[in-house]
């Protein structure tokens, strides 16, 4: 059996109201973290609709579960976060103001680790208009 090297995710991110933001992604993470040769983890988070606050909150989980040991060969980290129509709720801050602070407040520890690459892009998604 060979062991991973390069992990591709595209997820949608759950909706504001739900128990489970990342569907078990941590808890795979978690698990592949030294099972495998893991070079490079690409991830895609589609947001849509209302978000809240806490659900950026939680993205401090992939911080930690990323920089935790047992990623001996990990050598990039990049997370793309897409947003289609996103509205917020619950917070004091505008949508984009907040996702343009996330490196710093959600991935410190991923943002300042000199062992590996890690990049952070937010993309705006044009609104889709049907004629």
């Amino acid at each position: 059996m060979q062991a991973l090297k390069d992990v591709n995710i595209a997820l949608p991110l759950g909706h504001a109201y739900a128990s489970d933001l990342f569907y078990d992604l941590i808890a795979e993470l978690e698990q592949m973290r030294s099972k495998n040769d893991i070079r490079s983890i690409v991830l895609g988070l589609n947001i849509s609709g209302e978000i809240g606050y806490q659900q950026c909150n939680d993205l401090d989980q992939l911080d930690m579960v990323l920089t935790e040991s047992g990623w001996p060969n990990l050598e990039q980290v990049f997370i793309t976060i897409y947003t289609h129509n996103v509205r917020a709720i619950g917070g004091v801050l505008p949508v984009n103001e907040m996702l343009r602070k996330l490196p710093a407040t959600q991935f410190p520890r991923l943002s300042s680790n000199d062992s590996l690459v890690f990049r952070f892009v937010t993309v705006q998604m044009p609104f889709a208009t049907i004629q």
